[in-house]
Parts: C-alpha cells; structure tokens; sequence
C-alpha cells in the first residue's frame, strides 16, 4: 500500500493563490484603518494648540502663535505640521496637514479647529474628527 507523504505541487499553488487573494483583500482594509487611527495624533496636537490658546488668551487677552504658545510645528510623532493662521486677538485657526507616510490620508489631509471649536461644517469634515 502507498501512501502520500507531503503536498502535491497543485495543493501548494492553491494555497499560494488564497493566500494571495486574503492579501490583496486585507491589506488595503488594514491600511485604511491605520491612516484612520494615525488621525488621532492630530486631533491630539490640535487639543493641545485649543488649551494652550485659551491660556495664552486668559493671560495675555490675545491669542498667539505656535512659538508664542509653545507648542512644536510638527504633532507628537511627526505625522502632522501644524500651523496657525486668520491670527487676531480674538479668532485664529489651527490646521495639523499630514505629511509623510500620512499623506495617503487624502480624505483627511487637512483637519481644522477654530477658537470656536473642531471645523465640522461638512460630512467629510466630521469623519475626520470622528474617533
């Protein structure tokens, strides 16, 4: 009696090609998820620029720049430049643009906060800030 002792060259492509479509599948989902995720690091730097606005404001009664403030021009783990613009003594806008690998993020390339809050005006716009 003969027994098979091994896979056949057929058996190994099989699972080669599903190996290959489960790739072609989950790869793209998983880079999505973590384009999504890496937005929380900008949400966090622009928390950060939002509180230290407000301080800057409580003691100096006017809103001031990212040196000003004291708050680097690059997020924590470097995925964002942020930068502040429309500066007054009572408005400024914060912008935190991804940059490097983050820069796929096209649907969220640039997310705003104003002294008014998180810039949601549009559907897009609050999937951004949506955690």
């Amino acid at each position: 009696m003969y027994t098979s002792r091994g896979l056949s060259l057929i058996e190994i492509l099989v699972v080669v090609g599903i190996i290959g479509i489960l790739a072609a599948v989950a790869l793209p989902a998983y880079r999505e998820h973590v384009l999504k995720a890496n937005r929380k690091e900008a949400i966090a730097a622009l928390g950060s620029i939002q509180i230290a606005q407000e301080s800057r404001r409580g003691s100096a009664s006017a809103y001031g720049t990212l040196a000003e403030i004291g708050v680097p021009a690059a997020s924590e783990g470097g995925l964002y430049a942020l930068a502040i613009s429309n500066l007054t003594a009572t408005t400024y806008t914060a912008t935190a643009t991804a940059t490097g690998a983050q820069a796929a993020d096209t649907a969220c390339a640039t997310i705003v906060a104003t002294q008014a809050g998180p810039d949601i005006g549009t559907a897009e716009k609050k999937s951004c800030w949506a955690q």
